[in-house]
C-alpha cells in the first residue's frame, strides 16, 4: 500500500492499552513512516508521550480519548493531552465517541485535527492489505 505521508514523517501512538498501542504501531509502520508509543501507566503515560513529542519532534500523534482510565466515562485525557503535544497534530481515537466529544475536540481543542471511532478505523485501515493478499 502506497503511503500519503512522507517517508520522514514521525507518528506517536498514544493508548493506555498496550496490546491496541502495539498494533496502531504496526498498522502506522506498515504506511512507512517512523513511530513510536508512549509508554506507561497512568500520567507516566501521558508524560512519556509529551517528552517523546518533544524529542523526536512529532509530526502528528494518534491519542486514545481515555488514554487514563477506559472504564471512566468522564475520563477525556487524551483530548486534554493534545494542546500539549503542539506543534504536533492529534488524530483523537476512541470506541465511546459522542457528538459533544466530537463537536468539543474539533472547535475547542488546540491541536486536534481529526476524530475517529478507535475499532472502525483500525480495522478500515487493515483492509487493503487483505484486499491487496485476495487480489495474488
Amino acid at each position: 500500500m502506497k503511503s500519503f505521508l512522507k517517508p520522514k514523517t514521525r507518528i506517536i501512538v498514544i493508548d493506555n492499552d498496550e496490546e491496541k498501542r502495539r498494533d496502531f504501531q504496526e498498522l502506522v509502520e506498515d504506511w512507512g513512516v517512523h513511530t513510536s508509543a508512549a509508554e506507561g501507566v497512568g500520567l507516566d503515560l501521558l508524560e512519556h508521550a509529551k517528552q517523546t513529542v518533544r524529542q523526536q519532534r512529532c509530526h502528528l500523534a494518534l491519542v486514545d480519548l481515555r488514554s487514563l482510565d477506559d472504564g471512566n466515562l468522564q475520563d477525556q485525557s487524551g483530548l486534554k493531552l493534545a494542546p500539549d503535544l503542539l506543534p504536533a497534530r492529534t488524530i483523537l481515537l476512541s470506541a465511546y465517541l459522542e457528538l459533544r466529544n466530537i463537536r468539543q475536540a474539533l472547535t475547542k481543542t488546540p491541536g486536534v485535527f481529526d476524530v475517529h471511532d478507535k475499532w472502525r478505523w483500525s480495522d478500515q485501515s487493515a483492509h487493503p492489505r487483505s484486499d491487496r493478499s485476495r487480489a495474488r
